[in-house]
Parts: structure tokens; sequence; C-alpha cells
């Protein structure tokens, strides 16, 4: 009781205080929430691929950042290589659009969960003109697309990006506190909460690249998986949002489901999931 008191006493004396632990708090759900997503975002995708290869009648064997089918036809690589990213994109936006005013950490998963989704997608179009990289690049290199179809690719994923940042601002401003700092919680619970979620991912992903060239792309595609978050400045003074103070606790199931997803895909993905 007494420690109640001095605390009461504490935050009334010094209001930024409190502030500043209401900005850590959300640092530390977004981050987690961000993590966590990224990594099942990521699951989403694969599995996208192989639902593709098995309606083929081919037998995929899944990986933490790759699906192996075997041998294929140019029209099944092609629709297989689709398959991703469109599973991705579609799986974004539904998760966007039926959860449109979720809180708390739950709320953050699922927000994040939904932009990295479609950001997946709108990525694979803003490489496609280079080389063939990605799954967009690869299935126009095998349709021998002429050189403008990448081109028009890039400038449609880059003009998604920007938009999917509009949407990203309007929804992490929910999340913010109308009586403290915007551009302080913003830059936790948005930009922040990418990069320490980013590096939080991979360190659980140690184990789980690929050695090759498709693990170090898959590295870089998590890397780059908020890019959308900078556009936010740009926003932040274009749009209006009714934030809420969150009461947001220690993440304690989210860092758990965390660590045993990676632990799963450690056991059941590197060594390959034969479906």
């Amino acid at each position: 009781m007494d420690n109640e008191i001095a605390e009461a006493k504490q935050s009334v004396q010094d209001p930024s205080a409190k502030k500043d632990k209401n900005n850590q708090s959300l640092l530390i759900n977004s981050t987690v929430a961000f993590a966590l997503a990224l990594l099942v975002m990521i699951l989403i995708h694969e599995f996208g691929h192989a639902l593709a290869a098995i309606w083929f009648g081919l037998h995929p064997v899944v990986r933490p950042f790759s699906v192996d089918y075997g041998p294929a036809t140019k029209v099944q690589n092609i629709v297989i290589d689709v398959a991703g990213p469109l599973v991705s994109l579609v799986s974004g936006w539904l998760i966007l659009l039926v959860n449109r005013r979720g809180g708390g950490f739950w709320g953050l998963f699922w927000l994040w969960l939904g932009l990295q989704s479609v950001q997946e997608f709108t990525g694979y179009l803003v490489t496609a003109p280079f080389g063939g990289v990605g799954d967009i690049g690869d299935a126009l290199h095998q349709m021998n697309a002429p050189h403008w179809v990448g081109y028009v690719s890039f400038v449609v994923g880059m003009v998604g990006i920007f938009l999917l940042g509009r949407v990203a601002t309007l929804r992490f401003l929910s999340f913010t506190d109308p009586t403290s700092a915007i551009r302080n919680q913003m830059r936790s619970v948005g930009l922040f909460a990418w990069l320490a979620g980013v590096f939080i991912a991979l360190i659980f992903s140690i184990g789980s690249f690929d050695p090759s060239g498709i693990g170090f792309f898959e590295g870089f595609g998590s890397l780059v998986s908020g890019i959308f978050l900078t556009t936010i400045p740009y926003y932040l003074p274009r749009v209006k949002a009714n934030g809420q103070r969150q009461e947001l606790r220690f993440p304690i199931v989210g860092v758990i489901l965390l660590i045993v997803l990676t632990i799963l895909r450690l056991v059941i993905l590197v060594p390959g999931l034969h479906l």
C-alpha cells in the first residue's frame, strides 16, 4: 500500500515520468507484436506457395523462408511464384478490414500482421524489374515479359507502399494518448518498434536461414518489412484520428508465443515440412 501511494505521489509530481513509462510500454508491446507478426507473415506466405504446389499435384517441402516442390512446368512455376505474394496481399487486407479498432497487444499484433502482409506483396512488385529477383520478378522472367512490365510493377509497388503508409499512420494514431506528445508515441509504436522488432526476429531466426542467396534475400525482405513507416512524417500533419491511451502491460504471452514459434520453425521447418 505504501509503495502504491508513493508511486501515485510521484506521478502527480512528475507527469512526464508517467508519459515516458507509457511510451516504453508502447515500444515494448509493439516490438514484440512486430517480431511475432513478421514470423507469422512469412509462414503464411510460404504456405501460399505450398498450397499452389499441392493444387498442381506436387509434393512441396516447406522451409522457414522457402518452398521446394521439385520439377514443374513453366506455367506451374509461374502460378506457384505468384501464389505467395497474392496470399500475403489478400490475407493482409482482410486482417486490416476485420481488425479496424483492435487495441492492446493483440490489436498491435493484428495491425502489424496486416501491414506486413500487404508490404510483402508491394515489396515483390518493387523488386520485379531487377533481374528476376523475388517471386513476382521470377514469374515475369519466366513469362519473358518485356522490361516495361517490370518498370510498371516497380511504380505500382512504390505507390502501394506510399498508400500503405497512410493506413499505418491512421491505425497507429489510435494507439496514442492525445494528451501526450504524438510524435514521440508514433516513433515508439512505429519506427522504433520496426527497427527493434526486425533485430529480434532476425536473432530468433538464426539457424533458419538458407545459406544460399534465397536466405539473404529473405533476410533483406525482413529488414524492409516496415519501410512504409518512412512515410508517416508526411502523413502525420495531414490526417486526423482520435487516439486513446493504452493500458499496456509486459506482453508475456506474446514473448512465449515468439519463443514457441521459433522452436517449432527450428524443429519442423528447418529439416523441411513435407506436404
